[in-house]
């Protein structure tokens, strides 16, 4: 299971509907479907109740969705960082010290 497949699962959860969170997505319905499929067979557990109105998660849905969120959470979390280290990467300047007489020996008046 992917850290899309999350967010998928996360959306229709949201969309409480495989069309609406397609569209939303700008995937094809089948393959969204699929992904579903595939992750329930990772788990070993049914995530969503198909009815002809749509989605609703199941009790051990509901767990797996409150897993996928802190694991969303933490994905951005993780991005954040990396970008602030890139950033202060960009930004660091190196000092050295050294005795004071040396320094005002290398000033000039």
């Amino acid at each position: 299971m992917t850290l899309k497949d999350m967010h998928y699962i996360s959306l229709i959860a949201e969309e409480k509907s495989i069309t609406k969170a397609a569209a939303r997505l700008f995937v094809a319905q089948p393959a969204l479907s699929q992904c579903v499929q595939k992750v329930e067979r990772e788990l070993g557990i049914p995530v969503f109740i198909r009815t002809a109105s749509g989605v609703t998660l199941t009790a051990s849905g509901q767990r797996f969705l409150e897993f996928v969120h802190r694991t969303l959470h933490e994905e951005q979390q993780m991005k954040k960082e990396i970008e602030d280290i890139r950033h202060a990467q960009r930004g660091v300047v190196k000092l050295t010290t050294g005795s004071a007489s040396s320094c005002s020996s290398a000033r000039r008046p």
